[in-house]
């Protein structure tokens, strides 16, 4: 669900987006910003760009409420979540792409 008109600011562009299912009242709308759009995005492109991103994160099966760049960004500022070691990858396959 989008909301892009009537509670939004009269002149900058913003929209409320709620991507995912929630149980009993626990949907959880995101309030974006776009502060510069360089590629030019329609409005329904972006829109749709950003619910595409909410069924990506690795850590849920499910849409989520804040797309997952976002949330891999906070992850990344917080500074103590330990990073495993990658695994050591045969040479066969090292010049291809893979999900581990």
């Amino acid at each position: 669900m989008v909301v892009d008109t009537t509670i939004t600011h009269p002149r900058n562009y913003d929209f409320y987006m709620c991507a995912h299912a929630g149980m009993l009242g626990t949907s959880r709308p995101v309030h974006y910003h776009v502060l510069l759009d360089e590629i030019g995005f329609s409005a329904d492109g972006l829109q749709n760009f950003i619910h595409s991103l909410s069924y990506v994160n690795q850590r849920s099966t499910i849409a989520t409420s804040v797309v997952a760049p976002i949330c891999y960004a906070h992850h990344a500022s917080e500074g103590n979540i330990p990073i495993p070691e990658l695994p050591m990858l045969h040479r066969n396959v090292r010049s291809s792409m893979f999900f581990c």
